[in-house]
């Protein structure tokens, strides 16, 4: 079966978002992987970029924001493994941003491994027996948000915006 890596692009147009919480890089993987629940909206301002799209990266390039059209397209098409955290988005003039949210990975697989060992970026496989069948998991030791074939392809049928799906054998950078 083939997977795919999920992000976003890097587009200097598209939000760019900073934290304005004070978190170690320990608690926001445990947010990222669900082991901790967020009940009140974390606060992000922007940091640099002007248009929202569908995916957006943090200074803390571990945390990916994502659209309501997004979570909304997920949602109504049953895929599994993913969750979502409140977020508050401010940009640079101190207005409100609305429809975006923390995504979080609850699916899993055992640990990835590099095709060339000496290029950490040149792609990844896993063992399929490890994966738990969720839509969205990250194998084991990474923080990679893969995808099943079939949110893959939804996820680009949609056309969403500053979006990037990618097989995971190929190249991530």
């Amino acid at each position: 079966m083939q997977f795919y890596y999920f992000s976003c692009d890097l587009k200097h147009i598209y939000l760019h978002l900073d934290c304005m919480l004070d978190l170690d890089t320990e608690d926001w993987v445990d947010i990222l992987l669900g082991n901790v629940k967020v009940h009140e909206p974390i606060k992000f301002r922007t940091y640099s970029g002007t248009r929202v799209g569908d995916a957006h990266k943090t200074t803390m390039a571990i945390v990916l924001l994502v659209s309501d059209r997004l979570v909304q397209l997920w949602r109504e098409h049953g895929f599994t493994g993913w969750d979502t955290f409140p977020v508050e988005v401010y940009a640079k003039d101190g207005s409100r941003v609305e429809g975006l949210h923390g995504l979080v990975v609850l699916g899993r697989s055992g640990p990835a491994r590099d095709l060339d060992e000496d290029d950490p970026a040149s792609g990844f496989v896993f063992d399929e027996r490890t994966w738990d069948g969720s839509d969205m998991f990250v194998p084991e030791g990474t923080l990679l948000r893969c995808m099943s074939p079939r949110m893959a392809e939804a996820t680009l049928a949609a056309k969403p915006r500053n979006v990037t799906v990618r097989r995971i054998e190929d190249r991530l950078i």
